[in-house]
């Protein structure tokens, strides 16, 4: 007897909230009450990502697109990280997946329907009661006419004229109100009509999205956190490259402008020329979330320095003597320490998008798991709608200089960190 089939779903945790935790998965990808899940974070030692595991966590409430879990006991789950699911394949049966709403449209433009052949009937019974009300002041004349010679007395006429007449109002008022409850229930019906459509659409389009993660799980995109330095015991040798803007097709690119090999080696500086550059990485690349949507951006020409500061460099000019990096490269300053040495030598820190444009495109010497202050604010990239608490002027971001990954990462201003450096540049154009 064969098993049934299953898929590995892993979703991220969007928040807390004590012994519960929320994930960016739910039913419309098969999860159910109930269902257990192994939660686990990633960790970058020596640019090597090892996943640590923090234990199981149950499903305790799910909906289309979020699922609330119980966090394991004894342990606490931070926003970021991961949980893993084995979901049975059948679960993405899009009849099993979401309550049908096309079939609550169905039932709804059934009901619609319904209505307007009940205001026809309504409308007819109108007509007929319009005949009926002709006929019965036709009888209110002939009683008219026949009260001298009726048997009758003057009190009985009178009681059965007013009794036709009464009934007649009756009748219309009821025809009136039936006919106002139809249009406003007819109303009803569309606009719910309208909505079931609308959630029809967006769920179809939902549900394809959510089965082709599954199958095919994008690149894990975590919540970026600091790496502990490694670095070399001495900088390497700096070499003399051509610089030249990447091409890029996502926003359409400007008209490049052909690079001129040029190094300072008085100032160990590279040189970036004016040009438009690609940002960023597109979502099948990336490995957090923060790196993406990919765009471009008109950079004018500017220097930048070819290797991080030097501790002998930093001490000389704003004569502080703080521990020093290894490798010789300085280390463990502030963003304003940093900003400042820049500044007292007639430089000033990169913006993240001249530091990544720089990085791609120059012959710069990184350090292995070293990180570097920008001048930039920690915000999303332009098109990258995801929520995230951390963005605004809080945090100032800092970029690792080696690797392939292009890590984005963020640190309080005033913090200092054994892994985090700089360096400087100097625009062509005075600011």
């Amino acid at each position: 007897m064969k098993s049934a089939a299953v898929l590995i779903l892993v979703a991220s945790v969007l928040g807390t909230n004590g012994e519960t935790f929320h994930i960016d998965a739910g039913r419309l990808v098969g999860l159910r009450v109930g269902d257990t899940g192994a939660v686990f974070y990633e960790l970058t030692v020596r640019d090597e990502v090892r996943r640590v595991e923090v234990g199981s966590a149950t499903v305790a409430a799910v909906e289309d697109a979020t699922a609330t879990l119980e966090a394991p006991a004894g342990k606490q789950v931070r926003e970021g990280y991961r949980v893993e699911f084995s979901v049975p394949a059948a679960r993405l049966d899009r009849r099993q997946v979401i309550p049908r709403p096309a079939d609550e449209a169905v039932e709804l433009r059934a009901q619609l329907e319904g209505a307007e052949a009940r205001i026809r009937e309504l409308e007819r019974e109108l007509e007929s009661s319009r005949g009926a009300r002709t006929e019965l002041e036709r009888s209110l004349d002939l009683a008219r006419a026949g009260q001298s010679t009726a048997r009758r007395s003057s009190d009985e006429q009178a009681e059965l004229l007013r009794a036709a007449e009464q009934q007649a109002r009756d009748f219309e008022e009821r025809l009136v109100a039936s006919k106002m409850h139809a249009g406003e229930a007819l109303a009803e019906l569309q606009a719910e009509l309208g909505a079931a459509q609308a959630k029809t659409a967006l769920l179809e389009a939902e549900i394809e999205a959510t089965r082709v993660e599954a199958v095919e799980p994008a690149p894990a995109q975590t919540d970026p956190q600091p790496a502990t330095p490694q670095l070399p015991t001495k900088p390497p040798a700096v070499e003399s490259k051509a610089v030249k803007p990447p091409a890029t097709v996502e926003p359409p690119a400007e008209a490049e402008v052909a690079p001129i090999v040029q190094f300072d080696p008085a100032e160990g500086m590279t040189r970036l020329e004016s040009g438009r550059y690609a940002i960023g990485l597109p979502v099948s690349e990336a490995s957090f979330y923060n790196q993406t949507p990919r765009f471009s951006r008109q950079i004018d020409g500017l220097w930048i320095d070819s290797l991080p500061v030097m501790t002998e460099d930093f001490v000389r000019v704003s004569g502080a003597a703080p521990p020093p990096g290894e490798g010789g490269f300085q280390t463990g300053v502030t963003f304003a320490e940093a900003a400042a040495y820049c500044g007292a030598i007639g430089k000033r820190l990169p913006t993240e998008v001249e530091w990544e444009a720089a990085f791609t495109s120059s012959p710069l010497e990184a350090q292995p798991s070293m990180l570097e202050w920008t001048s930039s604010w920690y915000e999303a990239y332009p098109g990258n709608d995801r929520v995230e608490v951390d963005y605004g002027q809080r945090f100032r971001v800092i970029r690792a200089s080696s690797g392939s990954r292009r890590d984005r990462r963020y640190m309080v201003p005033t913090d200092r960190d054994g892994s985090v450096g700089f360096r400087c540049l100097r625009p062509d154009s005075p600011e």
